[in-house]
C-alpha cells in the first residue's frame, strides 16, 4: 500500500471546522463516506475509538495520525484535515494538532501491510518541509503533489 496512492483528493479538508477530536475524526470519516471509501461512518468511527483507546495517536509535531481497520472499509485510504486553529488531541507533547491523516483500512489488508503504510505516513512526516508544504498548501491538487514529491527513506 503506498500512501500517494491512497490519498483521494476528495477525502482532503483544507480548512476543517471540527474544534474537537472526535469532530474532526468523524468530519474526515463523512468525507470518506461521501467518496465511497467507507459504507459506514459509525461503525469506521467505533474501530477508530477502540484503537485509540491503546494510546492516542496525537504524535507530536501538529501531527495526528488516527487510524483504523474495519469491515466498512472498502479500500484502504487516508484522509487528510488541516485545521488553521488547532485540536486538542491528546498528544504526546501535548501541543494542538493541525495537521491530521485519518488512515481507513479493511480488514481483509494484512497486519504487515497495515503496519508499513502507518510506517511509510511517518517516515514522510519526519520530513519538516513535507510538513510546511502541508501546512502551506493552497489547494487539494498542492496536498497531492506534496506526498507525490516527498522522498522517503
Amino acid at each position: 500500500m503506498n500512501i500517494e496512492n491512497v490519498i483521494d483528493e476528495n477525502c482532503i479538508c483544507l480548512d476543517l471546522a471540527a474544534a474537537t477530536k472526535w469532530d474532526a475524526i468523524n468530519e474526515l470519516a463523512n468525507l470518506l463516506l461521501a467518496a465511497g471509501r467507507i459504507t459506514n461512518v459509525q461503525e469506521y468511527v467505533a474501530a477508530v475509538r477502540k484503537r485509540e483507546e491503546q494510546v492516542s495517536t496525537g504524535v507530536g509535531m501538529g501531527i495526528g495520525i488516527p487510524h483504523g481497520r474495519s469491515a466498512a472499509v472498502c479500500r484502504p485510504t487516508v484522509a487528510f484535515g488541516r485545521s488553521a486553529q488547532g485540536i486538542d488531541f491528546d498528544s504526546i507533547d501535548e501541543e494542538p494538532v493541525d495537521l491530521l491523516f485519518l488512515l481507513a483500512v479493511p480488514e481483509t489488508v494484512e497486519d504487515r501491510e497495515y503496519m508499513a503504510t502507518l510506517a511509510s505516513l511517518a517516515r514522510m512526516l519526519a520530513h519538516d518541509d513535507f510538513q510546511e508544504k502541508l501546512r502551506q498548501a493552497p489547494s487539494k491538487p498542492d496536498v497531492l503533489t506534496a506526498f507525490r514529491e516527498v522522498k522517503i527513506g
